[in-house]
């Protein structure tokens, strides 16, 4: 089973985790966009979220994590390499080209 990602064809939420999976050169994972055109909540965010917000990740053992913050935490963890996030404020180190 692959990591499905769950969000919004646009939306700062999903943008942002869209962003840091792309800089982190995380692939493999399954993108699944909802259009908040077609009607909100969408069917299947319901089963997904109570709260109809999205993004959503589905992990490998079918774990949903709710939260963005969350969201980018678990991803450090388990795509450690490229560290976004830092253990600290001074942790992260920017390099502008």
């Amino acid at each position: 089973m692959t990591m499905t990602l769950y969000e919004l064809a646009c939306g700062l939420y999903p943008r942002r985790i869209g962003i840091y999976l792309a800089e982190k050169a995380i692939a493999g994972i399954e993108r699944v966009a909802f259009d908040a055109m077609e009607g909100w909540p969408p069917h299947d965010l319901a089963r997904l979220s109570p709260m109809g917000t999205v993004p959503i990740p589905r992990t490998e053992n079918g774990t949903l994590i709710r939260s963005s913050i969350a969201i980018l935490e678990y991803s450090e963890e388990r795509f450690p390499s490229s560290d976004l996030l830092g253990a600290t404020p001074e942790g992260v180190h920017v390099s502008v080209k």
